[in-house]
């Protein structure tokens, strides 16, 4: 699935957020562990398995806590019935230890990341700001947005999200997606072909 998980840490405090880590719990922590930090927090873009078919491994190894948004936990759950068949560690996350909201403030080790609600791709998809930088999972893509054919997709809504809640952020901030290479704001604003006439 090529799914992209993401490492956002502190060299002084040790600590990190780990953003959907799809898969590969072993491979994922070495380069936690290479990178001289420990998992404090976990969190999901949305509920589809590609994204949290690690979660489970990891939480219990580290003892870190996991956090969704409240909306896409059906979602999470519904994945069981395909994430095995095409990612061969996947396992179901356990329950959430807690919500993410829009304007939630993720603090941890000196990291500090803001939740932005996106609906669209899933009903509870939410994407993770600091200045500079956005990981957006499966909301926005180099020169694509996320698919809305799947249960709790809503393409009208998705393309609001993006235009009233991405497109508003500096053109300079990096956008770091959930599969696919990474791209700016500006690029995405200019040349990506879902885009044109918004923002």
């Amino acid at each position: 699935m090529v799914e992209n998980a993401y490492i956002v840490g502190c060299k002084e405090s040790g600590q990190c957020i780990l953003i959907d880590p799809g898969a590969q719990a072993d491979l994922i922590l070495q380069e936690v562990e290479e990178a001289g930090l420990t998992v404090a927090l976990i969190v999901n873009t949305h509920g589809h398995g590609d994204h949290n078919g690690a979660v489970k491994e990891i939480k219990e190894r580290t003892g870190a806590e996991f956090r969704i948004n409240q909306a896409d936990v059906r979602i999470m759950a519904a994945s069981v019935s395909w994430a095995p068949m095409v990612i061969p560690d996947y396992q179901m996350p356990p329950p959430p230890d807690g919500f993410l909201s829009d304007g939630d403030e993720l603090d941890v080790g000196g990291v500090t990341l803001r939740v932005v609600e996106t609906p669209g791709h899933t009903p509870g998809s939410v994407c993770f700001y600091r200045e500079g930088t956005v990981f957006t999972g499966d909301t926005l893509f180099k020169g694509s947005i996320g698919r809305f054919d799947l249960e709790g997709g809503n393409g009208p809504q998705l393309l609001a999200s993006i235009e009233s809640r991405l497109l508003t952020l500096p053109d300079d901030t990096v956008v770091m997606p959930g599969h696919g290479g990474e791209s700016t704001i500006g690029d995405e604003r200019r040349n990506n072909p879902f885009l044109r006439g918004r923002g």
